[in-house]
């Protein structure tokens, strides 16, 4: 079974027939056997509303929308032609079934990107696909994307490409692989580093806006997404993930040294298995708060929610409000104290009569009964069937029109708070004209331009405090949730400058410190400034860190870092621990083909023997030691090539909280 219960079903291109007559027949299962995003799915609808049977945690409606890019002349998009239509249609449907994706948008890219490139009105001009097409759509994905995003989409124009070509849909078939390289992110330096540095991470402006507005927001939306942008501070979790949180997320043990540790149940996303997040200790009363705040301010919603399971086909109404379930209408006033707006427009808009009833008159109770009922939730009682999250236990479900600052809340009806809503509250549209919590607090930057703050920064935030402590990458990665600890990379954004503290503080602030180079100290100096004269700079290597002092001289072994002593290795560093064993494994099978040449007697392969091997008892020795789990993570392991093997590796430990080696 596939997304939205649709029956997976394999395409067989037919070699007898013609890439058309194949792509016909592609177009024809996609439209007229699958059930992916439902059985009713209107094909020739120019975007499709797929909202419940596509899973987007914590969106509002979910819509495809078949258009190209943005026209600069009108600013707005236009369908797709015709024949490229049909095929996105056709794919993004197909592949939605053998692969589910949340970022369906991402599938759509590469088709508004070629629809940009020539016209292809029919299914016989898809045919005609080249490499030369697709890499002028390569050029427009770079105009309309960042780096990172470009990539990715060229990525998914590739799988297109490869699809067309292997399942004879295109009358030439080819192969094609796009030209992007992944966008860099080890250069901790220079205006790129920084730039890429300020758009993952808040700002410290930002930073202290949230905490001012978890203090002083004075409205329900406001206070419930300050509070959520503060269990964010709390545990690097995607806002995904927070929004699908049940009320009851608590959890609290002892601590085999005594105390309580606190954390709250996640089920986390992208595959990884529900877990239990613990709050970091100095944050534990934060989080305490914050979900306080957001339980009392959605309590209400929850009841109404447990009762509609309860009483289906029936209007919920409070306890003060009950006596008008037997009357046969409803006066305005009680509709409008119901509805949390003015319920004669409501009624309007929903064809409802309104009754003359003394003054203001009212509305007959089965009817409105029924037109509240009708704008129920999609797929109550479920928020979403993945996690099986019902409405009545969601921590985030509130009252219809809660995060509408223009009207009231519904005391009938329920909703649930969406990423939208949260990433307005936090700036996200500010740039629209939407207001956001901060600039109802009188809240911006220095300069006064609005301020803005991505509920993902919060993960990139808490993951680069991580990596500047030292934590075990490992660590980090069950942190965050994550598969694997190779992952962390792109959520570190250390400058050279915090790396080159680490560095000094591992190696300066210790009992076991030793002095890189000899030093003739004519007067006592404290511990930390005399790390500063052995570590006077540094920059980052492939294995390593070079701490060589390039305004002296420039590096005198032409990069053969390991064996040089200005280079130094991090215990704990996963991604150059890597790098390295792959150099020894390399090391030995170069090793083994010079033998086998020194035995053939070839000339000068007795050279390359004697460097292999040398090399080879190099990397071994380093490999062991950034391997012993008896040393702690974050000892700096620095290359000194002298006689005695156990001294060509000199361990510098990591400093200990209260400065103890």
């Amino acid at each position: 079974m596939a997304d939205g219960g649709g029956e997976v079903l394999y395409f067989s291109p037919r070699i007898e027939l013609s890439a058309f007559e194949n792509l016909s027949g592609f177009v024809s299962l996609a439209r007229d056997q699958l059930t992916i995003f439902g059985r009713d799915l209107d094909w020739d609808a120019e975007a499709w509303d797929v909202t419940g049977v596509a899973h987007a945690s914590g969106r509002g409606r979910v819509r495809i929308s078949f258009t190209g890019f943005d026209q600069p002349e009108s600013g707005c998009a236009r369908p797709l032609a015709a024949g490229l239509r049909e095929l996105a249609k056709a794919y993004i449907r197909y592949q939605q079934g053998l692969n589910p994706v949340r970022g369906l948008q991402q599938r759509l890219a590469p088709f508004r990107a070629l629809d940009a490139v020539r016209d292809f009105e029919d299914l016989q001009d898809v045919t005609r696909i080249t490499s030369l097409d697709l890499d002028a759509a390569v050029a427009q994905i770079l105009s309309h994307y960042s780096d990172g995003g470009a990539y990715r989409i060229a990525g998914q124009l590739e799988a297109i490409a490869r699809f067309l070509s292997d399942n004879s849909l295109v009358a030439m078939p080819f192969q094609w692989a796009h030209p992007l390289s992944r966008p860099g992110d080890t250069v901790r330096i220079g205006q790129e580093h920084e730039k890429r540095r300020a758009q993952k991470l808040p700002s410290q402006r930002a930073l202290e806006a949230v905490a001012a507005a978890f203090r002083g927001a004075d409205n329900p939306s406001d206070r419930i997404a300050a509070a959520a942008a503060a269990l964010m501070c709390c545990a690097p979790v995607r806002i995904g993930e927070l929004l699908r949180v049940r009320a009851n997320c608590e959890v609290v043990r002892e601590r085999r040294r005594g105390g309580e540790q606190y954390g709250l149940r996640w089920w986390a996303e992208k595959g990884t298995k529900p877990e239990v997040r613990w709050i970091v200790s100095t944050m534990e009363d934060v989080a305490r708060e914050a979900l306080d705040i957001i339980l009392r301010l959605t309590a209400e919603a929850r009841t109404i929610a447990a009762w509609y399971e309860l009483n289906s086909g029936r209007l919920y109404l409070p306890g003060e409000l009950e006596q008008w379930r037997l009357r046969p209408t409803i006066p305005l006033k009680v509709a409008d104290e119901l509805l949390g707006l003015q319920s004669a427009k409501w009624a309007e808009r929903n064809g409802l009569r309104v009754i003359p009833d003394g003054l203001e008159g009212g509305l007959e109770f089965s009817s409105f009964e029924a037109a509240v009922l009708a704008q129920m939730p999609d797929g109550f009682p479920l928020v979403e069937t993945a996690t099986e999250l019902r409405f009545g236990e969601a921590l985030f479900t509130v009252r219809y029109n809660e995060f509408r600052t223009d009207r009231g809340s519904s005391r009938c009806m329920i909703d649930r708070v969406t990423q939208q809503q949260i990433s307005d509250c936090l700036g996200g549209r500010t740039e629209a004209g939407v207001p956001s919590m901060f600039s109802r607090l009188g809240l911006t930057q220095e300069d006064g331009s609005p301020l803005k703050i991505t509920s993902h920064q919060f993960r990139h935030y808490l993951n680069t405090l991580a990596q500047r402590s030292g934590a075990d990458q490992l660590d980090i990665a069950l942190w965050s949730g994550r598969k694997s600890p190779a992952q962390n990379r792109a959520y570190d954004h250390l400058s050279a400058d915090d790396l080159l503290e680490m560095v000094r503080d591992a190696m300066g602030d210790g009992d076991s410190a030793e002095t890189p180079v000899p030093l003739d100290i004519k007067r006592p100096i404290t511990r930390s400034d005399f790390a500063k004269l052995a570590v006077p700079t540094a920059h980052f290597t492939e294995l390593g860190a070079c701490i060589h002092d390039f305004a002296m001289l420039p590096c005198p072994l032409h990069r053969d870092c390991l064996n040089c002593d200005d280079h130094v290795c991090v215990k704990g560093d996963s991604v150059r621990t890597a790098r390295i064993q792959a150099i020894l494994e390399d090391t030995r099978r170069e090793l083994a083909k010079a033998e086998t040449a020194a035995d053939d007697g070839f000339d000068g392969a007795d050279r390359f023997v004697v460097h292999h091997r040398r090399a080879l008892v190099r990397y071994e020795e380093l490999v062991g030691v950034l391997t012993d789990p008896a040393l702690p993570d974050g000892a700096i392991v620095r290359c000194a090539p002298t006689s005695s093997a156990r001294e060509r590796l000199r361990v510098f430990p990591p400093r200990l909280p209260g400065g103890e080696g």
